[in-house]
């Protein structure tokens, strides 16, 4: 009997060795695939278009942990995955993320032939998902640690021209939002957005987004300045540069790089102070809390958190 059992916990051993050097090898064959020069789409199905606000939880390196996925899609993948409980509670908007695929999406960016992978394919996607809202790309003026592609403003106008010109040809129903970005739009202004819109109009003429792209995480304390005055920039800015400014906040939330301030307490603090002041500016049309750090989540699990029982609040 006690052989016996040696036996059969030797074999449970080698089992779980071999289940490890497997799991070990299927991580490594993910995290050795080559990053393509692939930009994003970002497109979104609101389940909630009249709400203000609403949710991000990340892409799929970040939300593994979920146990659903509305889209049938693995996280291996980066795409989106979204919790069902958050989506009842907070009208979430469920995002398809298009990023470093193997093989690539047809409605990808191709960064090396500044092309969409597959036009035809693309179309008959976008035309198969009317009503949309469209971002064009995420921070392009970052690499590939923010999802970005460190684009210039002529690709990314180039990238933008294309995209827009193909949706819209096949859903005249979109609607189109530009690339957020990592820079400020105070100091950084003249070289993403204005940018941005300078090579457009030289180009293709005027853009004609229906919103525009912002996004802010807050560090060090709950009152920093910087994220209303960033907003407010992008707004004078976009004024002075003859457009009529609609600010899409596709995220904002509390920086995970701030290990030490990412608590609860100053993600509560944070959007006690900064949501009162989006309420008050018409032209923010909508506005996504990112959850990003372990201070951020806005549930764990199906239970609803500190943190997101004070956005329940105050997203009404």
């Amino acid at each position: 009997m006690i052989r016996n059992r040696v036996k059969f916990s030797g074999f449970v051993l080698a089992f779980v060795i071999l289940l490890w050097l497997f799991s070990e090898g299927q991580r490594v064959r993910i995290e050795q695939i080559p990053q393509p020069l692939y930009q994003v789409y970002l497109p979104m199905v609101s389940r909630s278009p009249d709400a203000r606000f609403g949710t991000q939880t990340g892409w799929g390196a970040d939300t593994c942990g979920m146990t659903h996925t509305l889209l049938n899609m693995s996280c291996g993948n980066q795409h989106q995955l979204i919790d069902d409980a958050e989506l009842v509670t907070f009208g979430h908007l469920e995002w398809y993320i298009f990023w470093n695929i193997v093989p690539p999406h047809p409605c990808l960016w191709d960064g090396t032939q500044s092309k969409i992978v597959d036009i035809v394919k693309c179309a008959e996607w976008v035309t198969a998902r009317p009503g949309k809202v469209w971002v064009i790309g995420n921070e392009y003026d970052c690499g590939v640690q923010c999802g970005g592609g460190s684009l210039s403003a002529t690709q990314y106008a180039m990238m933008y021209h294309a995209a827009t010109t193909l949706i819209k040809a096949n859903d005249p129903t979109a609607y189109l939002v530009t690339s957020g970005y990592a820079s400020s739009m105070c100091a950084g202004w003249a070289g993403t957005v204005g940018a941005f819109i300078a090579e457009h109009r030289r180009l293709y003429g005027e853009p004609r987004p229906d919103a525009w792209g912002y996004h802010t995480y807050q560090s060090w304390k709950f009152d920093e300045p910087d994220s209303i005055n960033g907003l407010n920039c992008l707004i004078q800015n976009l004024r002075a540069a003859g457009i009529s400014p609609s600010i899409y906040i596709t995220e904002f939330g509390w920086s995970g790089y701030d290990t030490v301030g990412d608590t609860p307490e100053n993600s509560i603090a944070f959007m006690r102070w900064y949501i009162p002041q989006l309420k008050a500016i018409p032209e923010v049309k909508k506005a996504l809390w990112w959850e990003w750090g372990a201070g951020s989540q806005l549930f764990i699990g199906d239970q609803l958190t500190e943190v997101g029982k004070a956005y329940l609040e105050l997203a009404q």
